[in-house]
Order: structure tokens, then sequence, then C-alpha cells
């Protein structure tokens, strides 16, 4: 059995679909469903939001790290 998450909003003029946890539950996205004045298929965009990059932060904890402390530059 897989740990889902899934939320839907209801409104006048649409819906709003989230889905993931994230991380290691899988990907996070937001699908929107615009609905239209003559009721046919409803226009739909996907956001998806990909896991966090934390290359940067990496670098720079390493660049702390490895740099002389005394260079007041690196703090």
């Amino acid at each position: 059995m897989e740990n889902t998450f899934s939320v839907e909003l209801y409104g006048r003029t649409g819906k709003i679909l989230i889905q993931g946890l994230g991380r290691s539950y899988g990907p996070e996205t937001l699908t929107y469903y615009k609905m239209l004045p003559e009721m046919g298929p409803p226009e739909i965009t996907i956001f998806d939001f990909p896991p966090e990059d934390f290359s940067w932060q990496k670098d720079i904890e390493k660049s702390h790290r490895t740099c002389p402390k005394q260079d007041p530059s690196f703090r």
C-alpha cells in the first residue's frame, strides 16, 4: 500500500486538485480545472512542484567549512 495525499476543492467556476506529499512520496502537483460557460470539458492547467534543489545550500555550507575562518568575506 502506498502513502498518498489528495485534496479536491470545488467552486462555482472550477476545481483545484492538490496531489502528492513530496520528498520520497513522489511529486507534488496542483491541477486547476476551469469550467467553461458552455459546460464542455474544462480547461486544465497543471502546476508541477519538483523536489527542492539543495545543491546551492550544500555548496555554501561546504565553502563555510573549508574556507579560512579568519577571512571575514566568508562569514
